[in-house]
């Protein structure tokens, strides 16, 4: 399982959130930190106490702006987190879009419109 982890946050583009993780396993720091030397990683920290922690607050000073410390009564709580700031995925309805998009493409092919236009035009409505 340390394997899978540390193979899966290291690939391009990964983010890690950790919530209520207090750093305390270097076998698992170890491997986080071996993903920050990738330059797309980020992690993302969500916890109450944050940077009163010694191993979150050695996050804090790496200064790093792929690391993200959420913390305190609101930012560190994991209902705030999950009902606030995470994205409500079932509310977005990709058929709609997919099928707003078409009709921007067919709309534009018809009026001269270029597709780019159409797109932009789209995901701005």
């Amino acid at each position: 399982m340390f394997r899978q982890f540390a193979s899966t946050i290291t690939q391009s583009q990964s983010v890690l959130i950790t919530v209520g993780y207090s750093f305390g396993d270097d076998h698992f720091n170890d491997i986080i930190y071996q993903a920050l030397s990738n330059p797309t990683f980020t992690l993302i920290v969500v916890d109450f106490q944050g940077t009163r922690s010694e191993y979150i607050n050695n996050l804090k000073e790496l200064n790093d702006p792929r690391v993200i410390i959420l913390e305190g009564e609101f930012f560190g709580d994991f209902l705030t987190f999950s009902d606030t700031l995470m994205p409500n995925f079932n509310s977005i309805d990709n058929n709609e879009k997919v099928a707003h998009t078409l009709n921007a493409l067919f709309s534009a092919k018809t009026s001269n419109q270029t597709t780019e236009e159409a797109v932009k035009a789209s995901n701005h409505e």
